[in-house]
């Protein structure tokens, strides 16, 4: 009789009869199927969308090469390089991609395989025309700047030429007014003169004549009378100068009179030029206000307590103290910069277009419109430890004014750099009572809009 089964083998043999069926099973399903697990599927989608995106950083990579290579921002060994290791990377991620898409493109997956990467494709090229527009407005970006400041470069000195005729020509029109009513003065006077010299000239020439009749005169009688012919002689020499120097100034008032039509020639060629410049601006303002556009972060910005300019006008300020002492001489100081802004900055009506000058443009021109000025002072107190800010208020006619308000030992001090005042005109215990005593021209303020300074902005 054969030897009986050991229970243990069978029970081995039967659970390895289980496990390969168990794999039968699964891989049956897997053929059914026709593509990887769900697991597997969404970790190559996955990893697809990576490759994608490094795709387009190797090839934007590439456009910005190319826009530097234009500009001259980079050599032309360096490009060739960087070109170079780019296109080995953007090969590398391509036969990655070939690799997912063949483990993707079963029949069950290539239609949605398909639709993908043609979003993809138009992601890229939306990319691609993305930075071709981009590089489009910056191109055109650039020109506008350069148009605008090539524009205001030329209007400030227009302007500050403009003014520096004027003021030549009040002063030769002062000085004409006056030389021109002296020489007229001393015209007839000088005519009275000569006619008085005529007059003494009909005597002089009917007493020598009675002098020839009288040759039996006296020698004592006959002295007395050549002294007084003598006389009579150097009054009418004089009153002959005096007509002479009359003449003379006739003359030059005339030769004035003809520089001034010359100076009002000249001064209406600016004025025409000026005009010309305003309709210039005028026509660019949208371009002009939409390069000048602010956001907050640029207003705050526009506060530099660090520029060199205003460390150099800081210098300045306090250059008249032997020894600035902070705790002592602040509010002195203060007043200083408040003057030198207000008198050597001369102020700008607004054109009505948006216009935001620089610090560096304000001191070297010496102009500068009602905000700019107020941005100033503030960036000086500022620089001297002085806590201050700039405050645009609404007028009770509806008009705005810029204001800076400084803080000193828990008094507030308000300043206007546009209308020269007493610097201690308006000071209060807190903010609202420091405001509420300023006044332009009779009105109060109704509001405050909105006040900032180099860290911090607050609309009210």
């Amino acid at each position: 009789m054969a030897d009986a089964i050991d229970p243990n083998l069978l029970l081995l043999g039967i659970a390895l009869l289980a496990l390969i069926a168990i794999a039968l099973i699964v891989f049956i399903k897997r053929l059914k199927t026709g593509g990887p697990s769900t697991k597997e599927m969404n970790e190559l989608y996955e990893h697809f969308e990576s490759l994608i995106k490094r795709k387009a950083k190797y090839a934007a990579r590439i456009s910005v090469l190319s826009e530097a290579k234009e500009y001259g921002r980079i050599s032309e060994k360096q490009y060739v390089e960087e070109v170079r290791r780019n296109k080995e990377h953007l090969e590398h991620v391509n036969r990655e991609l070939d690799d997912v898409v063949n483990r993707l493109a079963m029949p069950h997956y290539k239609h949605q395989l398909k639709q993908e990467e043609s979003m993809e494709k138009e992601k890229i090229n939306y990319l691609i025309k993305l930075q071709e527009d981009k590089k489009d407005l910056q191109t055109k970006l650039e020109q506008s700047q350069e148009l605008v400041e090539g524009t205001k470069r030329r209007n400030d000195l227009l302007e500050a030429e403009s003014k520096d005729i004027k003021t030549k020509l009040d002063a030769i029109e002062g000085k004409y007014k006056g030389g021109t009513l002296d020489f007229e003065n001393k015209l007839d006077e000088a005519r009275k003169k000569l006619e008085q010299a005529n007059e003494n000239l009909d005597r002089v020439i009917k007493e020598n004549v009675d002098l020839k009749e009288q040759l039996g005169m006296t020698s004592t009688e006959a002295q007395e009378l050549k002294k007084k012919a003598w006389k009579q002689e150097r009054a009418l020499l004089k009153a002959g100068a005096s007509a002479e120097e009359g003449k003379k100034a006739l003359e030059s008032g005339e030769d004035l009179r003809e520089s001034l039509e010359k100076s009002k020639e000249k001064m209406q060629e600016y004025y025409d030029e000026v005009a010309f410049y305003s309709l210039l601006v005028n026509r660019y303002a949208t371009h002009i206000e939409t390069s000048e556009a602010k956001t907050i972060q640029d207003l705050k910005s526009l506060i530099q307590p660090q520029n060199k300019q205003v460390l150099a006008a800081v210098d300045r300020v306090l250059a008249g103290f032997p020894e600035y002492n902070p705790d002592r001489d602040v509010l002195a100081a203060c007043e200083r910069a408040y003057a030198f802004v207000s008198d050597e900055i001369h102020s700008v009506p607004s054109t009505g277009v948006t216009f935001w000058m620089t610090i560096k443009d304000m001191i070297e021109h010496k102009i500068a419109d009602y905000e700019d000025k107020a941005i100033l002072l503030c960036s000086i107190l500022l620089s001297m430890d002085v806590r201050s800010k700039v405050m645009i208020v609404d007028m009770a006619d509806g008009s705005n004014r810029p204001l800076v308000l400084l803080e000193h030992k828990r008094s507030f001090v308000l300043c206007d750099v546009n209308k020269r005042h007493d610097f201690l005109a308006y000071v209060g215990a807190s903010q609202d009572e420091a405001i509420s005593k300023y006044t332009y021209n009779g009105l109060k303020v109704k509001r405050t809009l909105y006040e900032f300074d180099n860290k911090k902005y607050k609309q009210y």
